[in-house]
Formats: structure tokens, sequence, C-alpha cells
């Protein structure tokens, strides 16, 4: 059964996570059809974003996507359509200040 929603909204922290932004459940297939930055503030802000297995950490050899969002603007995160999470598998956010919003969809094979 997929189920359409927003995986993730929050304001972003600066440095690298160690708390997911999102878990995929389990025997539940995850994927990102959208994703979307706002930066409030004064300043470019480099937002961050990693994809790692279950018990995985945001490290470079599991991030996916990095864009510097001009202050007051919105932007996408185009790297991160059509991304696929398995069961388990860990997304991690970073970029101080900065409002991400993620939709897609989670599939539970019946």
């Amino acid at each position: 059964m997929i189920r359409w929603k927003r995986l993730y909204q929050g304001v972003l922290a600066t440095g690298t996570p160690a708390t997911p932004a999102y878990t995929a459940p389990a025997n539940t297939y995850a994927a990102i059809h959208a994703a979307t930055c706002f930066n409030p503030g004064a300043a470019a802000v480099t937002v961050d974003v990693w994809i790692a297995p279950a018990g995985g950490a945001a490290t470079d050899g599991t991030k996916v996507a990095t864009k510097s969002i001009p202050n007051g603007t919105s932007a996408p995160l185009t790297d991160l359509v059509n991304m696929k999470l398995e069961p388990g598998m860990l997304l991690f956010a970073a970029g101080d200040g900065v409002t991400l919003t993620i939709a897609g969809a989670e599939n539970v094979p019946e």
C-alpha cells in the first residue's frame, strides 16, 4: 500500500547531524518526490544531506547533496528527487536555520 506523505519538515541545525531527520520504517520503502529549502537568515547557508544504511551515519561516504541557499529565498534540492530508501535507511540533513521540507511516498508491501 502506497501512502503519500511529508517525510520531513523542520529547521536544520549546523554541523554533522547525529540524529536522522527521517528513518524508513520497518517493512517500508520510501521515495522522495520533492525537497525544498527556505533560508530566512541574513546570509547564504549551505545545506548538506546524507542517506545512510540502517545503523549508519552522516559521513563523506553517505553524502548525496550539498547546496548553497541564498538568504531570504527558497530553492529545490533536485539531487534528492527519486532517491529511494529501503527499510531502516536514514536521512540526515544540516543547514544553519534553514527549513527543509521533503515530500514523497512510503510503500508497505502486502
